[in-house]
């Protein structure tokens, strides 16, 4: 499976400490999309389940604390079912609460829906449209559908809603590649991240 990176805790897709993993290709290149570099996976090294379930072990360990949920985004996951179908199987031994982006609209995705969508807790699908980009929580433009597969979790999510005051925020996390910005991005989202990466950086210096 092509997975391009992995971070936890994350609190900005969705309610609670995240574990979220990117998974690598895309061939949508919507126009403003937010991890542009993920759309080629030629690059990206396969991995096994077994390794990605190891780095969740690291993660929870030297963090401190439990996942309670996961995020699975891109790149488009659907472009890997099976890999895709692993990773939700591998979420459900951590938690229940399973949400998957994809640029794909749900009638798109019918050929999954008994193996893959009825196994998660939220799809949030739909291509990115930049014009509508009006800074929801967790969808990118206006015409993404939130569809909760498991009802269970509609009060946390909405809940989690309010708390966002109807609007999202980024989070900036030092890794070896460099600083990675979690979140649903805004149109101005390039002047934004760079702001917070020299605050990432000026921020690491302090405690070198």
């Amino acid at each position: 499976m092509k997975i391009a990176r992995m971070l936890f805790p994350v609190n900005n897709l969705g309610p609670g400490n995240r574990v979220v993993i990117w998974m690598a290709g895309c061939k949508r290149q919507c126009v403003g999309c937010a991890n542009p570099e993920l759309q080629d996976a030629t690059g990206i090294k396969d991995i096994s389940i077994g390794i990605l379930r190891n780095a969740i072990l690291q993660f929870v360990k030297s963090a401190g604390c439990n996942v309670e949920g996961f995020t699975i985004t891109g790149g488009e996951p659907f472009e890997q079912p099976e890999a895709l179908m692993e990773i939700i199987e591998m979420c459900h031994e951590y938690c229940n609460d399973i949400l998957v982006f994809s640029g794909n609209v749900r009638a798109e995705l019918a050929k999954y829906e008994d193996d893959i969508v009825s196994n998660i807790s939220v799809l949030i699908d739909g291509p990115y449209i930049e014009a509508q980009n009006n800074g929801h929580p967790l969808k990118g433009s206006d015409n993404q559908v939130v569809h909760f597969i498991d009802e269970s979790v509609r009060e946390k999510y909405q809940k989690y809603f309010s708390q966002m005051n109807g609007k999202n925020y980024i989070e900036c996390f030092s890794t070896q590649d460099g600083v990675v910005v979690t979140g649903i991005h805004k149109p101005d989202f390039k002047k934004e991240y760079k702001k917070h990466v020299k605050e990432a950086r000026h921020k690491e210096k302090e405690h070198e």
